[in-house]
């Protein structure tokens, strides 16, 4: 489905996985998934992510905090990337989106998918920085 396959890219991104981020892209295009709605469900991510990271009493609690809940299947999942993520490299992956989001959504005469490519690139870099 859509959802899912944002949410691999997600995945792929919040991971580290680079070198797949091209690909995944290509197949969200052929879907005709909206840059911009990729862009926002990234941002929200990592947003979760921050807030996990900021929980006082650890990322297992804080997961368990996060409303809407996530689904039981995906809590190991987003504990293994906020253990990866510091809350700074998340604070600039969030302004990086928002930077992004700003871009997409103005009248400019970029190449938006080349830019959200490399910025998304970009992002998944900075968990190896």
């Amino acid at each position: 489905t859509i959802e899912s396959s944002i949410q691999d890219a997600i995945d792929i991104v919040a991971s580290g996985k680079s070198s797949l981020v091209g690909p995944i892209l290509a197949k969200l295009e052929s879907q005709g998934i909206n840059l911009i709605r990729l862009c926002t469900a990234m941002n929200q991510h990592f947003r979760k992510l921050y807030l996990v990271a900021s929980d006082p009493s650890g990322p297992e609690a804080g997961v368990k905090k996060l409303r809407p809940p996530i689904s039981f299947k995906r809590v190991n999942i987003m504990v293994r990337q906020v253990n990866a993520w510091s809350p700074k490299k998340l604070t600039t992956a969030i302004s990086l989106l928002t930077d992004l989001d700003l871009d997409l959504r103005t009248t400019t005469n970029i190449p938006k998918k080349a830019h959200t490519e490399r910025a998304v690139i970009r992002l998944s870099m900075l968990l190896k920085v």
